[in-house]
């Protein structure tokens, strides 16, 4: 009898356990997640972690000179538009890709430069400064209806951003003209002009803007979230 009701604690001991093992899990941090990606130059595919995926985008696609406010909207932005390529890509594999997920090659996807590469371009305090920006803002994500949006961005419009339905025919509730009136002082609008202006992002980090408000103006009706699915 005794032995019996020994057996049976155990089992209940078990179970309890297996509960808290199944129950406690959380999402992986953002480190444990990683991407493969199409390099252009040598023609191979490089399985990289969230973190440094980021920083080689991030400081690929905008100046390490800008504000940090900027550089989280910019992280922000390319860690979205990155889940959503990834997604396309799922559902519509690109041969191009050879396998990978995404591409470095800003005209497929964005541009993107291997952590040790670019801390010899930009020299260690750049890197550390857009490494800051990342670990704070890394991992969130911009959604639309409960899925990530198309955080398209650009270098700098002419006062005014466009709409995805005029440049690309397509209407986007959230790609939508917005006012960008610094941009009228930078040398020249360049890129589609659709989504955030980085010229206007650092303009309104400088006015004390935090990234938070920054992409809000740039992709009005979306709403920033922790990737475990908090809202911010």
């Amino acid at each position: 009898m005794r032995s019996r009701l020994c057996l049976l604690l155990l089992a209940a001991a078990g179970i309890l356990l297996l509960c808290r093992m199944l129950f406690s899990r959380r999402e992986p941090a953002q480190t444990d997640t990683c991407y493969r990606v199409y390099r252009t130059e040598t023609g191979t595919v490089e399985t990289v972690s969230v973190r440094d995926y980021l920083i080689g985008t991030v400081g690929a696609e905008m100046p390490a000179s800008f504000h940090p406010e900027a550089l989280k909207a910019q992280t922000v932005a390319a860690h979205t538009y990155a889940v959503y390529c990834i997604r396309q890509q799922a559902a519509s594999p690109d041969p191009a890709l050879h396998g990978a997920e995404l591409s470095d090659d800003c005209g497929r996807c964005q541009a993107y430069l291997p952590p040790a590469q670019l801390r010899e371009r930009l020299g260690t305090a750049a890197y550390e400064k857009i490494a800051a920006a990342v670990d704070e803002a890394g991992g969130m994500l911009l959604l639309y209806d409960g899925e990530p949006a198309l955080t398209v961005y650009h270098a700098c419009s002419r006062g005014q951003t466009r709409s995805a339905e005029a440049v690309w025919g397509t209407a986007v509730p959230y790609l939508v003209p917005v006012g960008s009136p610094a941009d009228r002082d930078a040398p020249a609008g360049s890129g589609h002009g659709v989504g955030m202006s980085q010229y206007g992002a650092d303009f309104m980090a400088a006015q004390g803007s935090s990234f938070a408000e920054i992409l809000q103006h740039y992709y009005p009706g979306t709403e920033l979230m922790q990737e475990n699915g908090e809202r911010r």
